[in-house]
C-alpha cells in the first residue's frame, strides 16, 4: 500500500485500519517505492534475455 501524505492517511480511522491489516499488507513511502522501482529497473536492465522472453512467448499474440 502506498501512502502519501493526504490528511485521511493520519486519521484515526486510517491508523486503526492499518493496524488491524498490518500482517497483511506492506505500507511503502514514496522513497521506498522508488528505491525498488529503481532496483527492480536496474535488474531488467541487466538481464535483457528476461525482457525479451516476455514477449517471444508462444502463449502470447502480439500486434506487430
Amino acid at each position: 500500500m502506498i501512502l502519501d501524505n493526504l490528511r485521511i492517511h493520519h486519521s484515526k480511522s486510517a491508523k486503526a485500519w492499518l493496524a488491524e491489516c498490518k500482517e497483511n499488507i506492506e505500507i511503502c513511502t514514496k522513497n521506498k517505492l522508488k528505491q525498488a522501482t529503481q532496483a527492480h529497473m536496474d535488474m531488467l536492465e541487466q538481464t535483457p534475455d528476461h525482457i525479451y522472453l516476455c514477449f517471444h512467448d508462444q502463449n502470447i499474440e502480439h500486434d506487430t
